[in-house]
């Protein structure tokens, strides 16, 4: 992750995520259990799974969630009811990352922002960033209401509309979070934070009072959007997700409500496939020329339709220009990103961040404590219990544990 001990020194919270992930509660895992397959577990950080299997030296092999995996070395060691074993690689869960590019991929909400991304050079500047920073990660649903002025921009002003989302500074919630303005990376162009750093909800696994704080983000255009998920930290850059699209006024603020304030109105955009889909772009079917004012005053550019025989296609994980010169909006049709409703849901469960995760330091001493001790941890019953008829329905080696003792 780039990060030297005295940086993981002022990061308990990650420094907890880390190690929780490296603990399997409740349950002795050996190489026998994974003889006739692989079998997956739950982790002390109860957000995120391990699947474990056979290695090229017959002991046992571990996969994250991220697709890394990493060899047991030796025999394990026996501490009571503990079994430790040593392994060739860190962990790597879906709470933190090498790098930001590396969080978008592997969170299916996120997928249109890391499109955005790479599409218009924004991942290169942030790389240029020094001393780390923070990035507002707008999900799937919150790009919807922006989708047909985002489909008419040029790749400069999507830039421009990203690099809004992006502070200074990899700011933990909500340590390192209070009220107030922040400059973005869109110079002279700040957001204004305002937290409630004690405000709790409901966890709906361990059916407790949790601390959830509250933190919201208000644009210049006096939208306000609010966190959504909490704390994934990239390398040295912390990533936090949001419910809607930051907004710049880019030249004046005359959008329509619920769109970005682009430099000229906005046309209504025809009726995209009938499929689930990131909606960064409607797909053009039908001719359509819309006239758009550019910052510079430079001529007007129109917007035309894909060329003769042209068809709407799907791609994975990335949204680039079919036509046309790559910072222009002339010939311009972004391509969907199409992802399945099912797998998304199938995901949720252990591998993406599904409630609150590093608001505190305390995950790793639970799960050892609960294991000591042989308890059955409510919050992984409730979690992991209910996969199909029980635990054995998706080979969970601990999930079966808890699944007979409910």
């Amino acid at each position: 992750m780039g990060l030297t001990s005295k940086d993981l020194e002022a990061k308990p919270e990650l420094v907890d995520l880390i190690v929780a992930y490296h603990f399997i509660p409740g349950y002795q895992a050996t190489a026998a259990d994974v003889a006739k397959g692989s079998k997956i577990a739950a982790t002390g950080d109860d957000n995120y799974i391990v699947t474990l299997d056979k290695g090229p030296l017959g002991h046992l092999r571990v996969q994250d969630v991220q697709g890394n995996k990493a060899n047991v070395l030796a025999k394990p060691v026996t501490v009571g009811k503990i079994n430790v074993f040593v392994i060739d690689k860190v962990l790597l869960s879906g709470g933190y990352f090498t790098d930001t590019l590396s969080a978008l991929k592997h969170y299916p909400s996120w997928i249109t922002t890391y499109g955005l991304i790479t599409q218009t050079g924004v991942d290169k500047d942030l790389a240029a960033a020094t001393g780390g920073y923070t990035l507002f990660v707008p999900s799937v649903k919150a790009w919807k209401p922006v989708e047909p002025a985002v489909s008419l921009m040029s790749n400069g002003v999507i830039a421009q509309v990203l690099k809004y989302h992006v502070v200074l500074g990899a700011r933990q919630i909500p340590r390192e979070f209070k009220d107030g303005p922040l400059p973005t990376l869109f110079l002279s162009h700040d957001v204004v934070i305002t937290v409630d750093p004690k405000r709790t909800e409901l966890n709906p696994y361990t059916r407790k009072m949790q601390l959830q704080p509250l933190v919201q983000i208000t644009s210049e255009v006096n939208k306000t959007a609010a966190v959504q998920t909490y704390n994934i930290y990239a390398g040295r850059n912390m990533l936090h997700g949001i419910d809607r699209v930051l907004s710049p006024i880019l030249v004046r603020p005359q959008a329509a409500a619920g769109t970005i304030a682009t430099p000229a109105a906005v046309a209504t955009a025809p009726a995209g496939p009938n499929k689930v889909t990131t909606e960064v772009a409607v797909s053009t079917n039908k001719p359509t020329t819309t006239s758009t004012t550019n910052t510079n005053s430079t001529p007007a550019a129109a917007v035309s339709p894909p060329a003769s025989g042209a068809t709407n296609t799907t791609r994975t994980a990335t949204v680039t220009p079919a036509t046309g010169r790559p910072n222009s909006p002339s010939g311009r049709r972004l391509l969907h990103v199409t992802m399945m409703l099912q797998p998304i849901k199938a995901l949720e469960i252990g591998t993406t961040q599904t409630d609150a995760a590093g608001i505190a330091v305390g995950k790793t001493l639970a799960a050892i404590t609960a294991a000591a001790g042989s308890e059955m941890p409510v919050q992984y019953r409730n979690r992991f219990g209910s996969f199909g008829v029980g635990g054995e329905a998706n080979a969970c080696l601990n999930c079966e544990e808890w699944v007979k003792g409910r």
